[in-house]
């Protein structure tokens, strides 16, 4: 009788409360990284691209900035239409 009762309050204390709320919370991370997974997959060329072409023009945006005695929001904005 006594060996049945030491199992029974382990396993009590092994799916406690805490152990509970514990797999629930890792299981919400779980479900909602794969959620954010599928949603973001049709645009990872489209991220892809936009890295490749963020790193590849920043130093002309330096040199552009530079001109312009520094105005970063210059530097990245389309210039005025010419009339």
């Amino acid at each position: 009788m006594q060996i049945d009762s030491v199992d029974s309050a382990a396993i009590r204390a092994f799916v406690s409360r805490d152990f509970m709320d514990l797999l629930i919370r890792v299981g919400l991370i779980a479900f909602v990284t794969i959620l954010c997974v599928r949603i973001f997959a049709p645009f990872t060329v489209l991220l892809l691209w936009a890295l490749i072409l963020a790193v590849a023009l920043y130093p002309l945006h330096r040199s552009l900035a530079t001109r312009l005695v520094g105005r970063q929001g210059w530097a990245a904005s389309e210039p005025p239409a010419v009339d």
